[in-house]
Parts: C-alpha cells; sequence; structure tokens
C-alpha cells in the first residue's frame, strides 16, 4: 500500500480494509489447477454385454481431466479420490481469478487519491 513521509496510508479507510481481506483471502488459497474434470460411462464393443442392453449399467464412470499446455490439449485418466481433488484446485484457481479481478477494480478506485506527479 502506498504511504506517506510520515507513515500513514493515502488511501481512503474502506479500500485499505477491503485490499487486506482480499490478500489474505488470496493467500489461503492452497493449490490451483487449470482445466476441467469430467466423468463418463461408455459402451463396449462385447456383444451380449449388460452395457448394451442398459444404460444405466454401462462401464465407468472413467475420471477424466482435460487442460491446454502451451496451446496443446492434455488429457489424463484419473482415479476419483483424484478427480474430486483437481475439482478442489480447480474452483480454488476460479476463486484466485476472481479475487484478481476484485483487486483490480480496488485499485482503479483507489488511483485518483494518490497524489498527482509532476
Amino acid at each position: 500500500m502506498a504511504r506517506r513521509v510520515d507513515g500513514t496510508s493515502r488511501m481512503p479507510a474502506g479500500l485499505e480494509e477491503r485490499h487486506r481481506a482480499l490478500a489474505a483471502e488470496l493467500a489461503d488459497i492452497g493449490f490451483v489447477a487449470a482445466g476441467s474434470v469430467v466423468s463418463a460411462t461408455t459402451t463396449c464393443s462385447t456383444p451380449g454385454c449388460r452395457c448394451r442392453s442398459d444404460p444405466a449399467r454401462r462401464h465407468g464412470p472413467y475420471w477424466q481431466w482435460s487442460r491446454s499446455v502451451d496451446g496443446v490439449r492434455r488429457t489424463r485418466r484419473l482415479s476419483e479420490p483424484e478427480a474430486r481433488l483437481l475439482q478442489e484446485w480447480i474452483a480454488n484457481r476460479r476463486r484466485a481469478e476472481a479475487i484478481l479481478a476484485e483487486l483490480e477494480e480496488l485499485s482503479a478506485e483507489a488511483l485518483p487519491s494518490l497524489p498527482e506527479r509532476h
């Protein structure tokens, strides 16, 4: 936060308090991941298999994590515990991005309170 020579803040109190709250929330986010996690069931090609006659008895669920790495789509099969963990990390990333957007808006609000440079 910008400070005056006497050590006091140049920002209105409400903005500084909101900044501190957002920074604390961001610090507690934890691990983050990009991409999406999906669950799918499949029908096999074995004649007479239960999956062909009853959609409720398809094989699976199979969990997959997809993300883009250097412009290339990467997909990985996951166990159910891995899928749950990655879903949490993806939600953490979305929350971190929302917090950063709020910090940007807050910064734009704070800018007029800074002294002009000559």
